[in-house]
């Protein structure tokens, strides 16, 4: 459920969505993934950082984490009055901080289901008896942040635009999204549009693995923890590349299930500079841990958390001294 503003460009025979993301999309000028399909910023990201968690539990650290794109994003209950005009009497009120903006189409809801086999998606159609409402982006001046607002989504990505810039840490990035979805929530409240109801939340991680070569792709075990390359004599040759889709479930202490973790490793191209990744990513969705704004951020923190011991243990060691684990 988030997004950003991402494009993937064309690399040898295919290409590959960068929604952040569907981290929600605003990767678009940084990446170009080597395999799959089209995409905009990533509503989502994922890295190692940080001192305590929500719980206590002590985090890990690294000086120079590989983190390429931070998303904090909640859903809520569709605003059912809300026009265009809105969204753009809204965008005075940031616009000091935001002064940049454009209109993407709006993203589809995002909701973590338990208990059945998720089904496969469907390619379908909807009948609009009226215009949809727009998502709007609204971007900082240096372009590394942005405020993506729709009818039932506001999202917050932090993305690294330039070499030099620095990933802000979670804690200023939690501030902000606060921030905004307070001032949101009050301008709802305000206009007579309704009132805010989270109904799921997210939290996105993207990080930029660097490889060697472009062989370095085929190798995940490279950089990730428990992958075994085939024997080197086998009949099958070294992969060309991989990617790899693991989910896992988030639970309360009780066994019941709060959200999902998601984790993607998959090749890719910086536009920057034509060098080779594999950009892995950490989505951690699932429905808020109480009521109003407060029980959305109590869920972010968690996911954070999961997110943040997720990437330490998956990634190998050796990446750790690199990144400079303390």
């Amino acid at each position: 459920m988030v997004d950003g503003e991402g494009g993937g460009a064309e690399v040898g025979r295919r290409r590959l969505a960068v929604a952040g993301s569907d981290t929600r999309q605003p990767q678009r000028s940084i990446i170009r993934p080597s395999v799959g399909s089209e995409g905009e910023p990533s509503r989502h990201g994922g890295g190692a950082i940080e001192q305590k968690s929500a719980s206590g539990r002590s985090l890990p650290e690294y000086r120079n984490p590989p983190i390429n794109e931070a998303v904090l994003g909640v859903q809520t209950e569709p605003i059912q009055r809300p026009l265009t005009p809105h969204l753009g009497l809204f965008w005075r009120e940031i616009r000091e901080r935001y002064p940049k903006a454009e209109v993407q189409p709006a993203l589809d809801p995002a909701v973590e289901f338990f208990g059945l086999p998720k089904p496969a998606p469907l390619v379908g159609f909807r009948v609009l008896d009226k215009p949809e409402t727009p998502r709007c982006w609204f971007i900082t001046q240096d372009d590394t942040e942005l405020v993506q607002l729709q009818q039932d989504r506001l999202i917050h990505n932090w993305r690294k635009r330039r070499p030099e810039d620095k990933y802000p840490r979670f804690p200023r990035l939690r501030e902000t999204f606060e921030r905004e979805l307070r001032a949101w929530e009050s301008f709802v409240e305000r206009e007579q549009l309704g009132r805010l109801v989270p109904n799921q939340c997210e939290l996105t991680y993207i990080n930029h693995l660097a490889c060697s070569s472009i062989e370095d792709q085929g190798h995940m075990e490279r950089f990730l923890r428990g992958w075994k390359a085939p024997e080197e004599h086998g009949f099958l040759p070294p992969a060309e590349d991989a990617l790899l889709i693991l989910r896992y479930q988030m639970k309360h202490g009780d066994g019941e299930p709060l959200g999902r973790l998601h984790v993607t490793a998959q090749p890719a191209i910086l536009r920057i500079d034509n060098s080779p990744v594999v950009s892995l990513s950490l989505t951690a969705r699932g429905r808020p841990e109480g009521d109003g704004v407060e029980g959305a951020l109590r869920f972010l923190d968690r996911a954070h958390e999961w997110i943040v011991l997720a990437f330490d243990e998956l990634t190998t060691p050796e990446l750790h001294a690199k990144w400079g684990r303390v």
